[in-house]
């Protein structure tokens, strides 16, 4: 078995904006500016300037369309991913979702922390979101937006409703947490921020690294995997992701195959269900050389590897399991972005290797 490894990781892409800037031949300007103000409610001067012809600009989503004349200037983002875009454009946004989950104290992923240090801004405030998953309407509108995005979200269309009334709202193209790509999610952003050349640039540079890491791993090619969940208490069922998960992408794209049996539940799933489910009874039905899975804590892993039916399955029972139990990893794997991509590929790519080699 594969545990997860704690790795150092680089910085997030280091001044990944100017980086972009400078190989698009930009004047970085800004980068001699003062930021506007050292609070959480002010962004600082971007150092990828608006292009040419940037606005006005209109973007079509599942509840209609969003007209941006001009740079928006406080931006807030919701759902998964937004801020990664945004950051890496070298905008701080006035306000992103609260990583409970996988933060740290403060509610920050890794990446973003040290991108907006690397930008010299001060953090941005983070939404409350309830149990229940309810926004906090009243906090969106006192932080005075002029740009809401949420292409990557949940949102219903009367919660869309509601942030129209407050601000431009960029919502997900088709259906709440759909298919969007990073690469198309990072699309809409650039566009919206009047930046769609400097987003090309990143989104072209993450894929270099992300197919470097693939080349430098040939093993990994046509090894079939399947990504799941650690097992619940008390559960008979193994759960997997579908196939048009964000995790199964990158998974893929690194040259691994996701295992035909994981592909044929998810071509059977309703499509409002995101995961399908084996009986453990039957698992060795399931044929995969690599099983991936992530869990709460090492606790419910070692729950999980407690089940004979379970140990038994081909992958585990070789060796050939990861079990990720660092929640940033778990966060980085289901949405890599032009941000993290470094960070997810030098903390996801040494576990995958040391699997596949079992």
């Amino acid at each position: 078995m594969t545990d997860l490894a704690r790795l150092p990781h680089r910085r997030a892409r280091h001044a990944v904006a100017i980086v972009a800037a400078v190989s698009l031949g930009l004047t970085l300007t800004a980068c001699s500016a003062p930021a506007a103000q050292n609070t959480p409610s002010a962004v600082v001067e971007s150092l990828i300037p608006v292009e040419d012809g940037a606005y006005p600009t209109t973007i079509e989503h599942a509840f209609g369309e969003a007209v941006i004349t001009e740079e928006p200037k406080r931006i807030v983002t919701i759902g998964i991913g937004s801020e990664d875009t945004v950051i890496a454009l070298g905008v701080v946004p006035v306000a992103v979702p609260d990583e409970t989950w996988a933060g740290d104290e403060d509610g920050y992923l890794p990446w973003v922390r040290e991108a907006v240090d690397e930008i010299g801004g001060a953090l941005p405030e983070t939404l409350t979101v309830s149990d229940t998953g309810e926004m906090d309407f009243e906090q969106i509108l006192d932080l005075a937006p002029d740009l809401i995005l949420a292409p990557y979200s949940g949102i219903t269309e009367t919660d869309y409703d509601r942030l129209a009334s407050i601000a431009t709202t960029v919502a997900y193209a088709d259906e709440a947490w759909g298919t969007t790509s990073w690469q198309d999610q990072a699309d809409i952003i650039g566009q919206a921020l009047g930046r769609p050349a400097a987003t090309e640039e990143l989104i072209e540079a993450a894929e270099a690294s992300l197919a470097d890491a693939a080349a430098a791993h040939p093993e990994f090619e046509g090894k079939t995997f399947a990504y799941g969940m650690a097992l619940a208490e008390g559960s008979t069922e193994l759960a997997f992701y579908d196939s048009k998960d964000g995790r199964i992408a990158l998974t893929e794209q690194l040259g691994l195959v996701v295992s035909p049996a994981v592909a044929a539940i998810s071509a059977n799933r309703p499509a409002d269900v995101w995961y399908g489910a084996v009986s453990l009874e039957k698992l060795d039905e399931v044929d995969s050389d690599v099983f991936i899975a992530w869990g709460d804590d090492q606790a419910q892993v070692d729950a999980s590897l407690a089940n004979p039916l379970l140990a038994q399955w081909s992958p585990i029972a070789s060796g050939s399991d990861i079990w990720i139990t660092d929640r940033k990893l778990a966060r980085a794997t289901t949405s890599v972005s032009i941000l993290n991509m470094d960070w997810v590929l030098e903390n996801y790519v040494p576990l995958l290797a040391g699997a596949v080699a079992e």
